[in-house]
């Protein structure tokens, strides 16, 4: 997939500040703090003189010289742009006028003649996310989470209230009428039955239109149904959060995956307590990464086509991250790194009609979109071509698990994969070899950390697909490292045998 990106006229938001978007109903929708934002890919734009009253949502507008008709959709606060879909092929013009064909309209004037016309469906149209013109209800003022969750657009992170939660009316992201009493009524937190989540909101999750988790500082909440018909909120967990808006993912067998309060956790069906999968192999990682929302961002995206999760923690101010990939099948977290051009900022696994566009999309530092291929045996940061270095570390291992006696390996046997006259795998590229052995575990570790093996050594690309050295090496643990970081080069092992000695 490639392609290259153009930027939306008279779209501004603040890359300073946090920045939500998501879709529905043919539009994206952003939530900037104090910018509030749509792009319209569908609809018609009509610029006119400011309208003494205008055409009410759901109107049909008609150019009758010209023949074109639309379904009006929003007017923004000026009453100066009429958004509508337009249903003909004839598109509307400004050589024309227009009246609205609804027996109880209150158009005033009521023909209008539109001074200028765009089309989303060319070029998508980017306008400022209010209420409708004439209505009653208010948005909040600021906010920086949002959603589309049973065909309402849903906000919050509103600095002024952190634990309330804004939805509109259902299909009409420009109804705010809280006060309104009906099912599809908007609504929020306090003045429906489910009420306000106890905690500060930091993410919002639906999942499909079944129910939408609210992550928040130190807790999970969980809503079932729609606020204004049955809706339940209940408490899932109170001892566990969530670090952000963008710290989770579902994987792809429905369990929701997220960034909390000790580490990673999975929560079966996005419904069940949640289960911390780092606390074992990485039991310092919060500790560690010392992620701060005011200074960081945490990513989190699923990739089926590969297998796994990739986990980003990223400096927003310079891009410079450190990644982790959890494997679904082994169930083992592995460290990754990549350029601070290639940081990711955002996640989307874009699921495409033709299998080769499909995969996780990066939104990176540099203002590309990537994805992985595992095609490719280097990476590219801009247009240079750069050497992925790989490495898997087998060990500490024991030379008897079951006494404290120590060993010597004569031998190490690398058979690489691939490369068999008349087979049909690709031959692995060269593996470094790196050998090391101590008598106890932490020193074993201490040697691997700062690179400092006993024996180095290269398997062979040709010929028989085997490294086997003599060697006389004592010791209680023996660990064996792999690695290759060459331009255009990949490998892969099959076997790794220490062999013992007398």
């Amino acid at each position: 997939m490639a392609g290259h990106m153009v930027q939306v006229t008279g779209a501004t938001v603040d890359t300073t500040d946090n920045l939500a978007m998501f879709a529905g109903l043919q539009k994206a929708f952003i939530a900037n703090g104090a910018i509030l934002g749509v792009v319209d890919f569908s609809n018609t734009m009509l610029t006119v003189a400011a309208v003494t009253t205008p055409p009410a949502r759901g109107d049909i507008l008609t150019q009758a010289t010209h023949g074109g008709v639309m379904v009006v959709d929003f007017v923004d606060a000026a009453k100066t742009h009429i958004y509508g879909f337009t249903t003909t092929a004839t598109l509307f013009n400004a050589d024309h006028a227009f009246v609205s064909n609804n027996a109880g309209a209150t158009m005033d004037p009521a023909s209008i003649t539109p001074s200028a016309t765009a089309e989303g469906r060319t070029m998508p149209l980017w306008y400022n996310w209010t209420k409708y013109a004439g209505t009653v209800g208010a948005m909040p003022a600021k906010a920086y989470l949002g959603c589309f969750y049973r065909g309402r657009a849903v906000l919050s992170g509103n600095p002024a209230s952190p634990h309330q939660w804004y939805m509109s009316r259902q299909l009409n992201p420009f109804d705010w009428t809280y006060a309104a009493n009906d099912a599809q009524s908007p609504v929020m937190g306090g003045n429906a039955e489910v009420g306000q989540v106890g905690d500060i909101v930091k993410a919002l999750i639906p999942r499909n239109d079944d129910y939408m988790l609210f992550g928040c500082a130190t807790s999970m909440w969980l809503l079932q149904g729609d606020p204004c018909s049955g809706g339940q909120l209940t408490p899932i967990d109170t001892n566990t959060g969530i670090f952000g808006g963008t710290a989770w993912t579902w994987d792809a067998k429905g369990n929701l995956w997220f960034w909390g309060t000790n580490g990673i956790y999975r929560m079966e069906q996005g419904k069940g307590i949640p289960q911390c999968m780092s606390l074992v192999p990485l039991p310092d990682l919060v500790k560690d990464e010392a992620a701060d929302p005011t200074t960081h961002r945490i990513s989190m995206g699923v990739d089926t086509k590969r297998g796994g999760i990739f986990i980003s923690v990223l400096v927003l101010a310079t891009g410079v991250s450190s990644c982790y990939w959890y494997d679904t099948r082994t169930e083992g977290f592995f460290p990754e790194s990549y350029h601070s051009l290639t940081g990711a900022y955002s996640l989307l696994n874009y699921q495409a009609n033709a299998d080769a566009d499909k995969g996780l999309l990066v939104g990176c530092t540099d203002g590309y979109i990537r994805k992985w291929d595992s095609a490719v045996a280097s990476d590219m940061v801009g247009s240079v071509a750069t050497a992925i270095s790989s490495r898997a570390v087998l060990g500490p291992i024991p030379a008897d698990p079951k006494s404290l006696a120590s060993a010597v390996v004569n031998d190490v046997h690398v058979e690489v994969s691939g490369g068999i006259v008349g087979g049909s795998e690709t031959a692995s590229s060269p593996v470094n070899v790196k050998l090391y052995a101590a008598n106890v575990a932490e020193e074993l570790i201490s040697n691997m950390n700062s690179a400092a093996p006993n024996i180095v050594t290269t398997s062979r690309p040709l010929g028989p697909q085997i490294t086997k050295k003599n060697y006389r090496l004592g010791g209680r643990y023996f660990a064996v490292e792999l690695q290759n970081n060459t331009l255009a080069q990949s490998w892969a092992v099959e076997n790794v045998l220490l062999n013992e000695g007398k």
